[in-house]
Order: structure tokens, then C-alpha cells, then sequence
């Protein structure tokens, strides 16, 4: 019993952490997230792979290859870029 009751608390704190309020918005600029902390050099290509596997990985990309076509999607996946402003 004990270990079922560490194993809950556990996953209950883990989803607190992650339903944390965010500070996100969009706007006709993209999507905005305000961060903490000094992005550090390579932070925004990282952020761009990042949110490129996301919608490859997503239904979007399926459709988007059905829409357009694998080279086109491709192309127009590659224009989805993060951009850190200060």
C-alpha cells in the first residue's frame, strides 16, 4: 500500500508540474512564449528541430503531404523557424 501511495503522489506532482500555468499566446506574428531565463547561443535552432519533429509526428504533417505533396510539405515545414526576441 505504501508504495502504491508514493508511486500516486509521484505522478500527481509530475502533473501539477506540467499544468503549471504557461504564458503563451498567438497572434497573426505565431505562437509567443514568454520563458525565464537568458536564451543561450543554438536555443533557437534547437527550438525550430524541435517543433518541426512535433508536426511531422502530428495528423497536420499527413495532411499537409496529402495537400501539397512530401516535397512541398517539406518545404514549407522548413519555413517554420523560432525566433528568441528580447
Amino acid at each position: 500500500m505504501g508504495k502504491q501511495k508514493k508511486a500516486k503522489a509521484q505522478r500527481r506532482a509530475q502533473r501539477q508540474a506540467v499544468t503549471a500555468p504557461k504564458l503563451t499566446w498567438h497572434d497573426d506574428e505565431g505562437i509567443h512564449i514568454v520563458a525565464p531565463g537568458v536564451p543561450q547561443p543554438g536555443d533557437e535552432e534547437k527550438m525550430s528541430e524541435n517543433f518541426q519533429k512535433q508536426i511531422r509526428n502530428s495528423p497536420l504533417w499527413s495532411q499537409m503531404v496529402a495537400e501539397y505533396g512530401e516535397e512541398k510539405a517539406t518545404e514549407l515545414l522548413k519555413q517554420c523557424k523560432a525566433e528568441i526576441r528580447k
